[in-house]
């Protein structure tokens, strides 16, 4: 049969070019198979020569079997040992701070890398025993450091990346940077064997709790805001004396405090990991506070006031935020209601109202009544008050009557009788010392008209001269009177005799204090006219 060159070169030698894929597809589509003889008739020549090979290589092995007998078993324990160590030899070097694990052997080094547990390779003849080398089973660390102690050297340990090795004395500490779970391996080389042993250690890195608080000194009854940054635990309140509301993830609102020192204590769990959190908060006592006050006389500016707190100085005292005390005295103070805020630790402030009377407080009134014959006598009815009492309880009280200015003789009641027409000022004066009286009058008219009009009146609410009412002795016609005040404004008015004035603002709010102005109006049963004019006095003491 022709070589598949011969017919390759037969067919090509035509050509010029180098032929197409399609021509070498086509001829070999074409080439007969070649049979088994005809393999071997190509490659005879090999076959005689591995034949050769092959007899010559079973005479030598039976030669050496039959003239060395004795040599059969003629290898000794230490050549047994020796070759053991050259295929076995497994030495670990602990790489804590790498990210591999290197081990070597006779015949170099190879090195194996492995994210947590690594690979010991060993050879089949070697014996592996699991021995007892860690003195604690697998664990669950509760942060990122753990000791512990082994049974043979530290030397043999294969400690996976992530965890840092640290020989201290007899103990070893194990220091790992980032959580999870962790196998190390003992593997420590004797005779043909290898002594093993491996620990899983779960490390779970629950960080301490990371709290802020807005105030570590409280007010009493005052509310804390707490906020934990590690929201994503749970915090157990151990203080169940204090109340906690949650506003959001990680924010609550603590209350419940008591005055004096607070433990604000709560555990934070993770995965059976527990972090401990303790923060002492301080509430400051209440004053205990009491009060004394001597009372204005007379209405002046002579009141004081103490103020004691008995278990604790305070920072100052102040009153209707404007007279300020560090040690609780005020002098020379009105009759009346005071604000007062003591101040105290940590910006506290305690309010409270305190009231300081008036003593020897006169208030002088009379009513006049004209005798029923005579129609210019008049009988005066004194009905003074002293401290919203009856003039008659105190014994140190003098009165002055006095008719246009002319002092009448001494009396507490006493009767008059006018002789001449027109308006006369009757005054009442009630004394208790030089700087302690008071007045009261009235204008009395002597005329047809037979009016009565006070020149003062005090709206206070004591039942004693609270209105001003004109009085007329006859008929009227018609009626009308105006009361104005300094600047012209029109403070009542009235068409009704019967009708009082009350001190306030045409019925709204209260006139102060002052001189007011009436004009009286109106027309007597006869057609004669009435004109009335005057001054009166709003007096609220």
């Amino acid at each position: 049969m022709n070589d598949f060159n011969d017919i390759l070169k037969n067919k090509l030698e035509d050509f010029r070019e180098t032929p197409s894929q399609e021509v070498f597809n086509n001829i070999r589509s074409n080439y007969p198979k070649r049979t088994f003889l005809d393999f071997l008739n190509n490659n005879k020549y090999y076959f005689i020569a591995a034949s050769a090979v092959l007899i010559t290589t079973a005479i030598i092995i039976l030669s050496s079997s039959v003239n060395t007998p004795e040599n059969k078993n003629n290898v000794t324990s230490d050549d047994r040992n020796t070759e053991i160590q050259d295929n076995t030899e497994i030495t670990v070097v602990t790489q804590n701070d790498a990210t591999e694990n290197t081990v070597k052997t006779n015949n170099g080094n190879n090195n194996i890398t492995s994210d947590n547990l690594p690979v010991i390779e060993k050879s089949d003849a070697m014996e592996i025993i699991t021995i007892n080398v860690f003195n604690s089973d697998d664990t669950l660390v509760c942060g990122s450091v753990y000791e512990t102690t082994i049974k043979g050297s530290a030397e043999n340990l294969i400690v996976p990346a992530g965890l840092k090795l640290i020989s201290l004395n007899d103990r070893l500490r194990i220091v790992c940077s980032k959580a999870g779970n962790y196998k190390i391996l003992y593997s420590e080389k004797n005779s043909s064997r290898v002594l093993s042993d491996s620990m899983t250690i779960s490390f779970n890195n629950l960080l301490p709790a990371d709290v802020s608080v807005s105030k570590e000194n409280l007010c009493p009854e005052e509310d804390m805001t707490l906020i934990i940054k590690n929201i994503n635990v749970t915090p157990d309140w151990t203080n169940r004396d204090l109340s906690y509301r949650q506003l959001s993830a990680g924010k609550y609102i603590v209350s419940g405090f008591a005055p004096g020192k607070n433990n604000l204590t709560f555990t934070l769990s993770d995965n059976n990991c527990k972090t401990e959190y303790a923060r002492e908060i301080n509430v400051a006592e209440t004053p205990d506070y009491k009060y004394a006050s001597t009372p204005s006389v007379c209405a002046g500016s002579n009141a004081s006031l103490t103020i004691n707190c008995t278990n604790f100085a305070p920072v100052s005292y102040i009153l209707n935020n404007e007279l300020i005390s560090k040690d609780g005295k005020f002098e020379n103070l009105n009759s009346g209601i005071y604000c007062l805020a003591i101040n105290y630790a940590y910006g506290c402030r305690l309010n409270d109202t305190l009231l300081i009377r008036d003593s020897l407080n006169i208030s002088p009134f009379f009513i006049s009544e004209r005798d029923l014959v005579n129609k210019n006598k008049y009988y005066f009815r004194n009905l003074t008050n002293v401290d919203d009492y009856g003039y008659e309880r105190n014994q140190n009280i003098e009165f002055i009557w006095k008719v246009n200015g002319e002092e009448l003789p001494q009396s507490d009641n006493p009767t008059y009788e006018f002789t001449a027409e027109g308006n006369n000022v009757v005054e009442l004066i009630a004394v208790l010392s030089e700087t302690c009286q008071s007045t009261y009058s009235e204008t009395i008219l002597i005329s047809g008209s037979n009016f009565r009009i006070p020149n003062i009146f005090t709206p206070n609410g004591d039942g004693i001269g609270d209105e001003f009412k004109v009085i007329y002795e006859g008929d009227l016609a018609n009626y009308g009177i105006t009361i104005i005040n300094r600047l012209g404004e029109i403070v009542y008015e009235t068409n009704d005799i019967n009708r009082s004035w009350d001190g306030k603002i045409n019925g709204n709010n209260d006139a102060s204090e002052g001189l007011y102005y009436y004009i009286i109006r109106g027309e007597d049963k006869f057609g004669n006219k009435i004109e009335q004019k005057g001054g009166l006095q709003l007096v609220r003491h």
